[in-house]
This record gives C-alpha cells, sequence and structure tokens, in this order.
C-alpha cells in the first residue's frame, strides 16, 4: 500500500508548483475567511452590511499579498521532507509583511472601519496554515518512509542494484558485519524503482542521492558498478558536497572472478578518479615492436615517472632492464618490486649520477641498451631556485652526458622526459628543462632516433602537491593553496606512462611530442575535493590557506607556446609539435652549453642564471 502511495506521489511531482500554488490560494483564503467569521462568532446575521461588502474587496487582496510575500521571501524553495524551524520563521516573516501591507491599504482606502483582530487572527492562521501544511507533509512522507533495516555500522548507500552491486551488498554485509549498515540502493533504471534486492530497496535514482544523504544521514556511498566513467565519479561526489560523506568504490572486474573479492578490496574514491581521464587505450603491438627482446635503460629509475616505465616495459618481456639513479633508496624500492613481480625479466640497479660520465660510460659499456628513457631530473621548482648550479649540471649536463653516451654506443631510441613548465619558462627548473629539449633537439645520428615528450604534472607523484595536501588534512589542516587562481594540467602516472611509452615506438626526427592533458584544473577545486572526499567538510573541519605563489611558481602552466604548433599523430592523445622558427645557432649554443657546465661546476650561481636566461632568450627569439 506504501508503495501504491508512493508511486502515486512520482507522478504527480511534474505538477508539484501548481499543486502548491493552489495549496496555498485555498489557505490563504480559509485563514482570512476564518479570521473575519471568528470575530463575529461565525454567526452571519452579526456581520453589519458594510464589512460584508468589505469583505469581498479585502479578501483577494490579502490572498494576493499573502502568496506575493511567500514568494518573495523564497518559503516555497525550501524541501517540505525536511521542514524545520527556519521554514517556520521564514513563513512567519512572509505572513507579518503581507499584514502590514494589508493593513496599511485598508487604513488608507477604507478607513479605520474595518475590524483590526481580523489582520492579527489572520496573520496567527496564515503561520499555522502554512507551516502545518510543510510539517503536515514532512509527517505523512516519514510515516511512508521503507522499513529500513538498523544496525551500529555505518549508513551506507549503494549506487547499483545490478550484480556487481549485489557483490557489494554481500561483501558488506557478511565480509564486515556492523562495520556497515546499509540501508538501499539507488540505480537510474525505471524497472527497478521500488524493488528490492535481499531485502533492501531502490530506494530512488542516482540524482537522488544528495536529498537521500540528508533524509538518511548517510555517511557513506558505495559505488558499485563493473565500469565507470571518471565523470560518473566526479559527479556523484560533487552532488554530496559539504555533506560528511565518504566514497567507496567496487575493485575491478577480475577480483570476481578470481574470486580475491573481499571487503578489503572494496577501496575510498581516490583524488585520481575525479582528476584522471577513462583510461588510454595503449597499443600493445606497437610498443611490443619497440621493447620485447630488448635491453632498455631508465635513468631516474626511483622517481615516480622511472619507476613507473620501469614497471610497464617489464611487462613487454624486454631481455633487460637496467635501472639507473643516484637516490639509494629509491631504487632499491623500484628494484625489489621488479624482482618480485617480474622474476623471469633480468634486471640491474646501478647506483650512477649521470653528471658523472665516466660512470655513465661505464654502465652503457656493460650493458648495451638498445632503448633509453631519460627521466633523472630535479623538479622541485622553489628548490631549483635556490640552487641553480645543481639544476644545470643535473638536468642540462646530465641529459647532454647521457645523449652522448647513446650515441657512442649505438643505441636505437632514446626519449627524453620532459616537462610543461619548459613552455615559457618562468623558473629556473623550467629553463633547465627547454635546454634539454634542445640538447636532443640538435642531436645528428645515423644510428639512434631522438624523441622529447611533454606533458604536465602527475598525480600522486613524489613531492607533488597531492601527497602534500594528505599529510596537512591527516593533521587537521590547514590545506595551503598558493594563490586561488593557480591551475595545473594533470594526468595519472600510469596514463602518462602508457604515452610515453606510445611516443617512443612513433618518435623520429628528434621530435618534441605533448601528451594530451586535458583541461587544467584549479589548485584550490583539488584541495576542496581532498578534503571532501576524507569524509569532511570545507571551512568547517578544515580550512584553506592562501600563501601566495612561490619563488617562480606560474599561475597557469602552459603546453605550448608562440611560435609553436601542434600536429596529429598515429596516436590520438599524443600531438606532434612544430615550432616556426629555429634552434639557435650550433656554434654559439654549444660555446654557451660549455660556459654554463663551467659554471655550474664552479658554483656560481647568479652568473648560471644570468647565462640560462640568456639562452632561454635566443630560444625564444628564434620562433
Amino acid at each position: 500500500m506504501k508503495q501504491k502511495i508512493r508511486d502515486s506521489g512520482m507522478k504527480l511531482m511534474p505538477f508539484r508548483r501548481v499543486i502548491v500554488f493552489a495549496l496555498h490560494l485555498l489557505l490563504a483564503a480559509a485563514a482570512f475567511t476564518v479570521a473575519f467569521l471568528l470575530r463575529f462568532d461565525f454567526d452571519p446575521s452579526q456581520i453589519p452590511d458594510h464589512h460584508g461588502s468589505g469583505f469581498w474587496i479585502i479578501c483577494p487582496l490579502a490572498i494576493l499579498l499573502k502568496l506575493i510575500a511567500l514568494q518573495y521571501f523564497e518559503a516555497n524553495r525550501g524541501l517540505w521532507r525536511y521542514a524545520g524551524i527556519s521554514d517556520l520563521l521564514t513563513i512567519a516573516k512572509a505572513c507579518a509583511v503581507s499584514s502590514v501591507l494589508l493593513i496599511l491599504v485598508v487604513v488608507i482606502f477604507y478607513g479605520h472601519g474595518f475590524p483590526r483582530s481580523v489582520h492579527i487572527v489572520d496573520f496567527l492562521l496564515s503561520v499555522v496554515f502554512f507551516g502545518g501544511l510543510r510539517f503536515a507533509s514532512r509527517l505523512f512522507r516519514e510515516s511512508l518512509r521503507p522499513s529500513i533495516r538498523r544496525n551500529s555500522g555505518k549508513p551506507t548507500l549503494i549506487i547499483g542494484a545490478g550484480d556487481v552491486g549485489e557483490i557489494a551488498l554481500r561483501s558488506l554485509t557478511k565480509g564486515s558485519p556492523g562495520s556497515y549498515q546499509v540501508l538501499g540502493f539507488l540505480d537510474d533504471d525505471p524497472e527497478k524503482q521500488g524493488k528490492l534486492m535481499h531485502g533492501f530497496q531502490i530506494l530512488g535514482k542516482v540524482s537522488d542521492l544528495p536529498s537521500l544523504v540528508r533524509e538518511y544521514e548517510i555517511s557513506e556511498v558505495l559505488i558499485a558498478f563493473s565500469s565507470v566513467s571518471k565523470k560518473f565519479i566526479r559527479e556523484v561526489v560533487e552532488s554530496c558536497s559539504g555533506q560528511n560523506v565518504g566514497f567507496h568504490i567496487m575493485p575491478p572486474m577480475k577480483s570476481y572472478m578470481s574470486g580475491e573479492l573481499n571487503v578489503e578490496s572494496i577501496r575510498k574514491v581516490k583524488v585520481e578518479d575525479l582528476l584522471g581521464r577513462d583510461p588510454v587505450k595503449l597499443d600493445r603491438a606497437l610498443v611490443e615492436g619497440l621493447l620485447a627482446g630488448k635491453r632498455v635503460m631508465i635513468t631516474g629509475a626511483g622517481g615516480s615517472i622511472g619507476a613507473e616505465i620501469s614497471r610497464q616495459v617489464a611487462s613487454f618481456s624486454p631481455e633487460k632492464i637496467i635501472m639507473v639513479d643516484f637516490a639509494e633508496s629509491a631504487l632499491f624500492e623500484t628494484d625489489f618490486e621488479l624482482q618480485e613481480q617480474f622474476p623471469e625479466i633480468e634486471s640491474v640497479a646501478n647506483i650512477v649520477n649521470v653528471r658523472n660520465q665516466n660512470d655513465l660510460e661505464k654502465t652503457f659499456s656493460e650493458n648495451h641498451p638498445h632503448c633509453v628513457f631519460h627521466a633523472a631530473a630535479y623538479k622541485h621548482v622553489s628548490l631549483m631556485e635556490q640552487h641553480p648550479s645543481n639544476a644545470v649540471c643535473t638536468n642540462v649536463l646530465g641529459t647532454r652526458n647521457v645523449v652522448e653516451a647513446a650515441v657512442a654506443h649505438k643505441v636505437e631510441k632514446f626519449v627524453l622526459i620532459s616537462t610543461d613548465k619548459a613552455v615559457k619558462p618562468s623558473n629556473v627548473m623550467g629553463a633547465t628543462k627547454r635546454l634539454c629539449e634542445l640538447v636532443v633537439a640538435r642531436q645528428s645520428s645515423e644510428h639512434t632516433q631522438f624523441g622529447s615528450v611533454r606533458f604536465g604534472n602527475v598525480l600522486g607523484s613524489n613531492g607533488s602537491v597531492i601527497p602534500i595536501f594528505e599529510k596537512q588534512i591527516s593533521k587537521g589542516g590547514p590545506v595551503r593553496v598558493t594563490d586561488p587562481e593557480m591551475t595545473r594540467y594533470f594526468m595519472t602516472i600510469p596514463e602518462a606512462v602508457e604515452l610515453v611509452l606510445q611516443t617512443s615506438a612513433i618518435a623520429e626526427s628528434n621530435d618534441v611530442y605533448v601528451l594530451d592533458m586535458g583541461n587544467p584544473v584549479k589548485i584550490i577545486d583539488l584541495a576542496r575535493n581532498m578534503i571532501e572526499l576524507s569524509g569532511m567538510v570545507v571551512d568547517e573541519d578544515i580550512k584553506i590557506e592562501i600563501i601566495g605563489a612561490r619563488p617562480g611558481e606560474k599561475i597557469h602552466e602552459e603546453l605550448i607556446t608562440y611560435g609553436e604548433d601542434l600536429l596529429p599523430t598515429s596516436v590520438k592523445k599524443i600531438k606532434l609539435l612544430r615550432k616556426t622558427g629555429n634552434a639557435p645557432g650550433g656554434d654559439g649554443f654549444e660555446n654557451n652549453l660549455r660556459k654554463l657546465e663551467e659554471l655550474g661546476l664552479k658554483r656560481k650561481d647568479e652568473e648560471v642564471k644570468q647565462l640560462l636566461w640568456q639562452m632561454i632568450a635566443e630560444d625564444q627569439s628564434s620562433a
């Protein structure tokens, strides 16, 4: 019976405004009429003729003023199912204003002949009638609520009432009894509305989530689909902004097939799920032709990008992986992981500083790599502003050393990992990476194909904004944002590396390639998302503090600059960069590079910066 009433109510929803208007009109008329009759003890014979005729003029005016006041004070905007004291106060204000206006009109045009008590009683009855309508609606709706199973766990809604939703229900109810209190499902399939799954009701559509979160005081939402887009996850999370809700998502389908699924497999929604794009389809055949059975060297293998390159390269069955890094702890972690996950692949870890030509020469001579991915670099903008000589020696001269070793040992393919900070650089780090691109672009070898890959920030890399925000949130805030308008391009590490590998397969002619980074993201929005994904409310539980941009930081990053164009390639998310001008002249560039090396090794920071910016200016003037 309750379900039939709910279904009937749903059919009337398109006419809600008309119904509300009609009810308000009737109640406004009823309040004034009752107030008028009460003045004469409900005895029509006691009503003087001039008051009777006045009633038919003043009553419509009273109704009109009440309806206008209710609209002006937005008394109709609130959801009646949540009617409370604030709604009653809004109604009282609207009725008070309409009553005062009515009294003024009556006094001006009708004199003092109309009973003043009618206005007072009309005001009181209007508040009671309009408020009573809302509270009656709330009580009626609550009486129709589906019966909910109660326990001491977190009130939880499952989005998706299909096979995966059923698996999710079973995992939560059996795998963690008492931890979660499943209240029901949401699903957009109209045929499932109001139905039951194992005794739990489909309470509505996904668009009903915000209201149901408030109504049932939900603290956890589980997204349960076999596959779900980033856009959908983002919309679900944003719809519950400011409501102290935690979000979880079911693991990939392979977990169900292998029987490994348990409640611990259900993971929290991460910021990567909101900012990342839907997975790029890796052309494995294209990359396999480059890497299978080959010896592959990765410099900077201990870093976020280098480690992921090592992992993904291992999946293509290379003959050998040669990992190079100067940070021994990070290199050990990558090497250990590769030996655990790919025991059949030969891998070696070499503690080598790319500044040291002799160590590099020895590493190349011992391993004879076919392919080199050069990811070793200093990347922290503010730190490199303080240490420009180190930035130049590692980034620029280190790249030159690796390039020269690759040419000397007839490496087949060399790929430089670059950054969007190389575009119109405003800091030392970006300037050094632009010179790295120029070093690679100027190489000439009949045996080696060179290429550079330029992309923006990667989500979750060591020392990046996401781990920093996570630490600040875990400490209770504040989350520190440099500028409210600052934006950055973001990409997940696996997606960036997949595109790097595909770029390596198509790279030729010393070109620079630019990865499609999607749309830039405001850092302050990233901070808000991370706070809310932690189940907290921005500015209530954790505050955001604006601290101002650090030295060398841009407000907005770019992927190309003046005089550069992007051309399509055979891979959808990879663009070929074409520069309309020419690179700086040969002898001048080489002479400056040697001078830069000399100044860097002597730690003459100011002179290093001066020459560095001179070389960047020459590059930009050649566009």
